[in-house]
């Protein structure tokens, strides 16, 4: 078990406050189960090679949804670090793309079916968690 430091915290429940901030009404909120079924369709439509970035196709908002938060996750890492020093995630050295994003956070979706009913963007978050720490 890692042990995350206050400054982390801190900056963990910014960052889903910000998030949540932007949801018009609890209607809207994306939950894990319907983030599940896109993004499950988006890799599907990906790996048979009938990916569309048609913005109206449902699938796609798997897509928008994960990049919103990989940007945001980028936007408030560099803030924190240069703030404090420390990291919340330790991504690859590259950019994490929307398709290893989308890919990260099935992954975390699948192990963790007891988690569906959490919001959306709570979800991808404690997958990069899981998949990216800092050591």
């Amino acid at each position: 078990m890692t042990f995350m430091t206050p400054i982390k915290i801190l900056t963990i429940c910014l960052l889903y406050a910000v998030a949540g901030a932007s949801v018009a009404s609890e209607h809207d909120v994306m939950d894990g189960r319907t983030l599940q079924s896109l993004c499950v369709d988006y890799q599907q439509a990906n790996s048979t090679g009938v990916l569309s970035h048609d913005s109206v196709k449902p699938y796609m908002k798997c897509a928008h949804f994960i990049q919103g938060v990989v940007e945001t996750s980028v936007f408030y890492e560099r803030m924190m670090y240069t703030v404090s020093g420390n990291h919340i995630f330790c991504f690859p050295k590259k950019t994490l793309s929307t398709p290893q994003a989308i890919s990260v956070t099935n992954d975390y979706l699948r192990k963790h079916p007891e988690k569906l009913d959490s919001r959306g963007v709570v979800l991808v978050m404690a997958a990069f968690l899981e998949t990216y720490p800092c050591k």
